[in-house]
């Protein structure tokens, strides 16, 4: 994608006790965060914009939040955005 696109990340409620991280960027020089939150029904949102040519991974774990912790296994979900000038 070109420089000055924006990148919108949106993730669905889960059912308790499980939700999404709020989603991140390993590159913020490459794809700098604008937004980001999280729904109290256990979506999260971020948008991105392309700064510069690159290339950056957009990281989000969908994981069970309890205390004490249920055991449950993380799910891990990247996408990998490539910047152009």
């Amino acid at each position: 994608m070109p420089v000055g696109t924006m990148v919108v990340v949106t993730l669905p409620d889960e059912l308790a006790p499980f939700c999404w991280s709020t989603p991140t960027s390993t590159a913020p020089t490459v794809l700098e965060p604008m937004t980001h939150g999280d729904e109290l029904g256990g979506g999260a949102q971020a948008t991105f914009r392309a700064v510069a040519p690159g290339e950056a991974t957009v990281e989000t774990t969908n994981a069970c939040y309890t205390f004490p912790s249920c055991g449950a296994a993380s799910e891990l979900t990247e996408a990998i955005v490539t910047v152009r000038a």
